[in-house]
């Protein structure tokens, strides 16, 4: 038995080993009509992002290996009260923003699609866990764009608590680990 609870223990610590925090990016900053910055919401509110496993050399941007699963992590404090949040992914390839054609928009608060607590009250912090396949993409590298935005609302420079939650991260579609 001590055995048994000896390798469940050793088998969290390597799983989680291998999740990496990785440099991220916050999306586009909201602008009024005026020119200043809006103040209304925190606009920075993402503490931590994490991709997990996360192969990457030298520190560089995490590889995803196609036909593997990744889990991807967002720890952040609520910006805002809201009642739902659904979460769409995106990539930025050439200056444009394209949906993630695998990932359907899906409600971030159900706890097997993200896990978030909702409603979902400011000041308070959350951790979103999305647990995705990649297959069926360029290999190339790639800035991919999470969103977590309030259903019913369209989002942009003039609307920023309509995604209230907004990263880009570096990561590189591969064949095969560059170890």
């Amino acid at each position: 038995m001590k055995f048994l609870v000896l390798l469940i223990v050793l088998g969290c610590f390597f799983t989680e080993s291998s999740a990496k925090n990785i440099v991220f990016g916050e999306c586009d900053p909201c602008v009024k009509d005026d020119g200043s910055d809006c103040d209304e919401i925190e606009m920075h509110p993402v503490a931590n992002v994490s991709v997990n496993p996360c192969h990457n050399k030298d520190g560089g941007a995490c590889q995803l290996k196609m036909g593997e699963s990744y889990t991807i992590g967002l720890d952040f404090t609520a910006p805002l009260d809201t009642e739902s949040l659904k979460a769409w992914v995106g990539a930025s390839l050439y200056g444009m923003e394209m949906p993630w054609v695998t990932f359907r928009d899906y409600d971030a608060c159900d706890p097997t699609m993200g896990g978030i607590t909702c409603p979902m009250t400011k000041g308070n912090v959350q951790h979103y866990r999305y647990t995705m396949n990649v297959a069926g993409y360029p290999l190339m590298p790639v800035t991919v764009i999470w969103r977590l935005y309030q259903p019913g609302k369209s989002w942009g420079m003039m609307n920023p608590d309509a995604a209230p939650v907004c990263i880009k991260m570096e990561l590189i579609l591969v064949d095969e680990y560059d170890e």
